[in-house]
């Protein structure tokens, strides 16, 4: 059995309290707990009353991961009579650590219930009427930074989403919007993701690339910044 890690939990007959955590060691190495709201106290000077066990051992990855579980089931059942703050530890972690960044995306980035629950909070927010209000008023409809976008987007070749831009219908009629995105979007017709392949001529779908004629009624799509270009 590999012993990189273990789980211990600490428990306090003086108050009935417990404490749970990982760490990556050994147990006679000196190290405690990491407790913020418990007393701090020394392996050579432990307080009397209190007492630890070693509840699991392996690597440290998977002592992790039992950590949380193991935290999260008592913050459901008995949180109050545990010292710990958080789930995961009480620790200042060093987020520049390779093992520390892959620990996370095992447990987060790569965890297919992350992921769903992630993916559903995102589509909540996206529907919530008030958070598009509040995007449009922070966003669209402030001035200063219409003003900002704008001049970034002067100084890019091939703007996607702002700047002028011809829309030409198949009936030959055609208008000029100031910004794409915006003009998809409140046309209430329109994707803006379409409209912008119908500019680009292309997409790729399916992994390939599938040239893009129209969007609905419009079979054209240009980004145009003086008169001339639109004459």
């Amino acid at each position: 059995m590999n012993k990189e890690s273990f789980i211990y939990i600490w428990y306090d007959s003086n108050y009935k309290m417990f404490y749970l955590g990982k760490h990556k060691g050994t147990p006679d190495d000196g190290y405690t707990h990491s407790s913020k709201k418990w007393q701090r106290f020394k392996s050579d000077s432990i307080p009397q009353g209190v007492r630890r066990r070693i509840i699991a051992w392996g690597i440290d990855e998977d002592m992790y991961e039992l950590e949380t579980k193991l935290l999260l089931n008592r913050k459901k059942k008995c949180w109050s009579r545990y010292y710990n703050v958080s789930i995961g530890g009480d620790f200042s972690a060093d987020y520049n650590d390779p093992e520390y960044k892959k620990m996370m995306r095992k447990c987060n980035y790569d965890n297919p219930k992350v992921k769903q629950k992630l993916k559903k909070s995102l589509k909540a927010r996206e529907n919530n009427l008030d958070y598009k209000e509040r995007m449009r008023k922070n966003n669209y409809d402030n001035e200063e930074v219409k003003e900002k976008i704008r001049q970034k987007t002067l100084g890019e070749k091939n703007s996607s989403s702002l700047g002028s831009h011809k829309i030409t219908f198949e009936n030959g009629h055609w208008i000029i919007v100031p910004n794409l995105a915006r003009w998809g979007i409140d046309s209430g017709k329109y994707d803006f993701a379409q409209l912008f392949h119908l500019k680009r001529g292309w997409k790729i779908q399916g992994g390939k690339k599938v040239r893009i004629l129209r969007c609905k009624d419009v079979v054209k799509v240009e980004a145009v910044k003086t008169l001339k270009e639109i004459i």
